[in-house]
């Protein structure tokens, strides 16, 4: 998907009578552009909308547009412009992604971008509010940014210098993209500026770095405390990163309270590079990662990017003493334990992690203890 969108980006904006595109600046020549992430950053693969209502069908994508989900605007408009045979309206798909953009989705604003019928207008606003969504997202997005701008030979060599940067700081759909348009370049010299700067950057590019090496590391002051989600990364983001949620970290513990959902805690047991500027959670299944990125902390688990503003004062010593309140972690998970090799008809499940999944699997295999043997028997099985 994303290499046609990247070859939709360039053919998009190709128009016939277009002036010839302005060579990049010396200065900008010399420079490389990063076709990999700086080693020690963690990446993310940005979220991307590639259906078009063909898994469900455009009447779903109506309502549920209707109803203010601004992801199936984009694949309500999308169908719009693919199936005119099929009762699409092309205009209406484009009336579509300005209504989104205007709302300031992003996803809507690169989808309009990228569109050949997209107006000297559309462009403008587009930029405008893909500018902003760089500003909150300097990874996923100043990808978007960045792809955007390539949809105009007036802006490629920015756009592609926008993408290039995003991929240095770890969205990994970015150094894809570059990747994408640099095989497309060699092969049909579609834009003279874009791909002139694409090809100087490749070959200024400094070899490849070993590996970064991992190793235990105290959690830093300026990521220990708690902290709440002021912006998420993506456009369809789970319960964890929705605004609102609070976060608390410490050395070897981490808690996580969903707006209108009781705190859950899992164990951490952090590593870092010699850099010191990643912290990873290396105590759970799921990839968990922190860094600052001042004056905010940039969380990113299971592919989703939230950003998190402090707490202080009252709130944060409400935060902790809350968190302090909780059930015991290791005691709560060992009595699961306890209680799932009773049952009687064993247990092939992964066992739980975190402090609600051990609650919960212990209230679950005490009903099935009960059930079988008696209350006496399960208290003795899981104490």
């Amino acid at each position: 998907m994303l290499g046609a969108l990247a070859i939709g980006s360039l053919v998009a904006a190709c128009g016939g009578g277009s002036p010839p595109p302005a060579v990049a600046k010396a200065a900008a020549a010399e420079k490389s552009i990063p076709f990999r992430p700086r080693p020690g950053v963690n990446t993310v693969d940005c979220p991307t909308e590639t259906d078009d209502c063909a898994s469900t069908s455009p009447a779903t994508c109506e309502a549920a547009c209707g109803d203010g989900d601004m992801a199936a605007c984009v694949a309500l408009a999308e169908w719009h412009a693919r199936h005119p045979k099929d009762g699409g309206e092309p205009a209406r798909g484009m009336e579509l992604l300005r209504m989104t953009c205007e709302k300031g989705f992003a996803w809507g604003c690169l989808t309009l971008a990228w569109k050949k019928e997209a107006t000297a207008g559309d462009r403008v606003m587009s930029e405008a509010r893909l500018r902003t969504a760089c500003e909150r997202d300097a990874m996923c997005g100043c990808w978007m940014y960045g792809s955007g701008l390539t949809g105009d030979p007036r802006t490629e060599v920015r756009g592609v210098e926008t993408i290039g940067e995003a991929c240095e700081r770890g969205a990994l759909t970015a150094c894809d993209e570059l990747e994408i348009l640099r095989e497309i370049c060699e092969r049909d010299q579609v834009r003279g500026g874009m791909c002139r700067r694409l090809q100087q950057g490749w070959r200024l590019r400094p070899p490849d770095p070993p590996p970064p090496q991992w190793s235990r590391a105290p959690l830093p002051a300026a990521l220990t405390g708690c902290f709440r989600v002021t912006a998420p990364g993506g456009p369809r983001e789970p319960t964890g990163f929705l605004v609102g949620t609070l976060y608390c970290f410490t050395d070897g513990r981490t808690f996580m309270k969903p707006v209108g959902e009781p705190w859950d805690a899992w164990r951490a047991q952090w590593s870092s590079t010699d850099e010191r500027r990643v912290f990873r959670n290396e105590a759970i299944r799921e990839l968990m990662e922190l860094y600052e990125e001042k004056p905010q902390v940039i969380l990113q688990r299971g592919g989703f990017t939230a950003w998190l503003e402090r707490l202080a004062g009252p709130e944060a010593e409400a935060a902790l003493a809350e968190t302090r309140a909780l059930p015991d972690l290791e005691e709560a998970c060992a009595r699961a334990g306890r209680c799932v090799n009773a049952l009687p008809y064993g247990y092939d499940g992964v066992m739980p992690e975190t402090l609600r999944e051990c609650l919960s699997t212990e209230k679950g295999a005490r009903e099935m203890i009960e059930g079988e043997r008696g209350k006496e028997a399960a208290e003795k099985a899981c104490r």
